[in-house]
């Protein structure tokens, strides 16, 4: 049972069961009073809609608002000005939060899979393919494998960059799962030359490289995108993180592929792992 001395003022106990009901003692007029102040400050909160409930509706709102994907390109290409999910073959798309800033010396947000019903098409999971700081498109638009590019999104009504960075003890830039170790990822309100990225296929032999080397990027196919500063592969893994959106899956660049010796003098990388391999989403194709 818990101490009445906490719960009452000296003089409400000495009142304590020797009145009747209608009978005030105490500091009654006191509580009033502050039940008042309470009311009026809540009242004027919610008026204002910054109630707790209120902002939680509103940025879920914004982030969840739907999103026109490009639709599904007749030669089967990826374009610059394109926005497109993410998809994961793990299940879900990669999505911003730019409302839960990371623990970096600069400003960075969030960045998760979601679950796989969740994947559906609105402002945190919509991405654009942008070119580059002060270069421009080529004549046709298509975006080539090997070629860098941005990847872009709108949070809180400002556009924001996909980034990775080299991990070191000044940038803090590593992902919270245990074990390997990963490069963190994020968004950030600056392209730089960490906000590149390309994309290769996903065959690790030298020939099937080689020969992709300038075809253009598929569309809704599966394909690796690679870190162009750090050379490492996009990642999403089974590592969960708790958030406003029912808690989603952490997002990374690690290339979960070793290098393995396959002949006598030669070492042929491995094929990456389900975790690397993502595709370019577009609307559904229009129906005949």
């Amino acid at each position: 049972m818990s101490n009445p001395q906490i719960l009452y003022t000296p003089q409400q106990q000495m009142g304590y069961g020797g009145f009747s009901v209608p009978c005030r003692v105490g500091n009654w007029a006191e509580d009033e009073y502050l039940g008042v102040l309470v009311t009026a400050s809540h009242t004027k909160t919610h008026a204002d809609g910054m109630l707790a409930s209120q902002r939680l509706s509103s940025t879920l709102g914004a982030a969840l608002a739907p999103a026109e994907l490009a639709p599904a390109p007749a030669d089967g290409a990826i374009r610059f000005g394109d926005v497109v999910m993410l998809s994961a073959a793990e299940g879900g798309v990669l999505a911003l939060d730019t409302e839960s800033r990371m623990e970096l010396p600069y400003e960075a947000f969030t960045v998760t899979r979601t679950q796989a019903h969740s994947a559906v098409a609105c402002t945190r999971t919509a991405w654009t393919v942008s070119c580059p700081e002060g270069a421009t498109a080529p004549a046709d638009g298509l975006v080539r494998i090997g070629t860098p590019f941005c990847l872009t999104a709108t949070g809180s009504g400002k556009t924001v960059y996909l980034q990775s960075q080299r991990y070191t003890l000044h940038n803090q830039n590593i992902a919270h799962s245990s074990g390997k170790r990963k490069q963190g990822l994020c968004v950030v309100t600056a392209p730089s030359a960490d906000t590149l990225w390309t994309v290769m296929v996903l065959d690790p032999r030298d020939i099937a490289q080689m020969e992709s080397e300038g075809q253009p990027v598929p569309a809704n196919t599966f394909v690796s995108l690679v870190h162009v500063n750090t050379q490492t592969a996009l990642y999403t893994g089974s590592v969960t993180l708790s958030n406003k959106y029912g808690g989603e899956f952490e997002a990374s660049a690690f290339s979960d592929g070793s290098t393995v010796k396959a002949a006598f003098g030669a070492r042929k990388g491995k094929m990456l792992e389900v975790g690397n391999h993502w595709a370019f989403t577009t609307a559904e194709a229009a129906s005949s």
